[in-house]
């Protein structure tokens, strides 16, 4: 998986990677965390265990796709094309241009964005507030060409993280709120200078995501089981339909359909993909580490050469003791 493309997770990409629990510190500072949008299913005094509605399967099926270029930059639209090769319309829209940019109190213009940090000044901050519609998940998506910045993210004069600029740059989970609702976001700059070519918010649509997810999970693979390295299931699948797993995708990776061995492809470079027949097929993968068995054979080839040489030397012994 590309860490440039991908990296950033949003609520799609946890649905992709399977994410289905998450233990939560109760009374953790934070400002907005995405996980506010899972369920709480158990809790103690001191922790929350919160399940992820959205996740989903380790392997279900699709159909056929045309492939898409791999995009190197902005993880936001990588991941609507994810969603897009699984039956499903992009999740993740950009909203309006935010109302309004300043910088230590002065009003910028707002194509392009520079922020910089004064000389006499300690801090640069470049602000934004944004009027919202509707009550889904919000994104701020940072531009990929600038060199590698470290900022704080503030929301509403609240401390949210610590982030970063650059190529591997991520999309940032603002929250949520009411419709109708002005944010104030700020990136706080120290000892650094910061050049933004555009800052843009977007909007994931959690009823959209709610349908496709549950689609997908109707299409999911039947008795899975996991031993160790070994994946197993069993996928019933119409013609002109594939496998996906939410396996990431390592040439480790070695797979079986009916007992017969089949080439392993990588979904868009993250995911495991296998080619399906119409009809009930048992589906087997197997993880054997790259260099696993070249290993063994240097390690079985060591073990034979010590023996033998131990073999020679004790005979060779045994020979002076009979002179």
């Amino acid at each position: 998986m590309f860490g440039s493309t991908y990296h950033g997770t949003t609520l799609a990409l946890d649905a992709f990677l399977g994410i289905r629990y998450v233990l939560r510190e109760k009374g953790a500072v934070h400002v907005q965390v995405q996980t506010d949008h899972y369920r709480k299913i158990a809790e103690t005094e001191t922790f929350e265990v919160l399940e992820n509605p959205y996740a989903l399967p380790l392997g279900f099926v699709i159909d056929d796709h045309d492939e898409m270029p791999v995009p190197q930059t902005y993880s936001i639209a990588a991941q609507n094309e994810l969603v897009q090769l699984c039956g499903g319309e992009p999740l993740i829209t950009r909203l309006d241009d935010p109302d309004l940019f300043v910088w230590d109190g002065d009003e910028l213009s707002r194509s392009p964005l520079i922020v910089a940090k004064r000389p006499e000044a300690e801090t640069s901050i470049a602000i934004y507030t944004q009027s919202l519609n509707e009550e889904d998940p919000l994104y701020l998506q940072l531009p990929f060409e600038t060199d590698e910045t470290w900022f704080q993210l503030w929301i509403d004069q609240n401390y949210a993280q610590d982030e970063h600029t650059g190529i591997d740059a991520g999309a940032l989970y603002l929250g949520a709120y009411p419709p109708g609702q002005d944010i104030l976001i700020q990136l706080v700059v120290r000892d650094q200078l910061l050049r933004l070519t555009r800052a843009e918010v977007y909007s994931l649509d959690i009823s959209a995501l709610t349908q496709w997810t549950q689609k997908l999970q109707k299409q999911a693979a039947q008795n899975i089981q996991i031993h160790g390295s070994t994946i197993t299931m069993h996928v019933q699948a119409e013609a002109g339909q594939r496998l996906l797993t939410t396996v990431p995708y390592d040439k480790g990776w070695h797979a079986e359909i009916d007992g017969q061995p089949t080439a392993v492809t990588p979904f868009q470079n993250t995911f495991i993909e296998l080619p399906l027949s119409e009809g009930t097929h048992e589906i087997k993968l197997v993880f054997r580490p790259r260099g696993l068995t070249l290993g063994l054979v240097i390690t079985a080839g060591g073990i034979l050469t010590a023996l033998a040489c131990a073999g020679a030397e004790r005979k060779k012994r045994t020979e002076k003791s009979r002179l």
